[in-house]
């Protein structure tokens, strides 16, 4: 930490003298001031001209970008939608047989059914009840 800042100073103190010398160079008259700035600033009309290209230039990508990105998702949108009509076709149609006819119903299951004959029966006795309970 002590060595960068002995040379911050050093490199401070050499930019002083340096600074000096032109200062008194120019005091006595030997050196002239130099009023032009020459190469550091580009000419304008060329920096405008050149922007200009550039701008057209990206433009016309941005535009074949936009148009590519258009008819690629287009292109998947219309592929996925035939996908998902293909699939609710096939639900639909799930329940018929080659043909395009509804499919035979499947016997339902020997457990269920006796579940459904139990619970018709208990409800049955259950109104014999009401009624019985109702006409005392």
């Amino acid at each position: 930490m002590v060595i960068f800042l002995i040379l911050f100073f050093i490199s401070f103190a050499g930019i002083a003298v340096m600074l000096g010398r032109r200062l008194m160079l120019l005091r006595a008259g030997a050196m002239e001031v130099n009023k032009e700035l020459g190469s550091l600033l580009p000419d304008w009309q060329k920096v405008s001209e050149l922007a200009e290209g550039h701008a057209k230039r990206y433009g016309y990508w941005a535009t074949v970008a936009v148009i590519r990105f258009y008819v690629r998702s287009s292109n998947i949108a219309k592929a996925k939608s035939k996908e998902v009509a293909d699939k609710l076709m096939s639900l639909l149609n799930k329940n018929k047989n080659g043909n395009g006819q509804p499919a035979e119903p499947k016997e339902a299951n020997k457990f269920l059914k006796k579940i459904s004959e139990y619970k018709e029966k208990i409800r049955h006795l259950k109104h014999k009840i009401k009624e019985e309970e109702e006409g005392k």
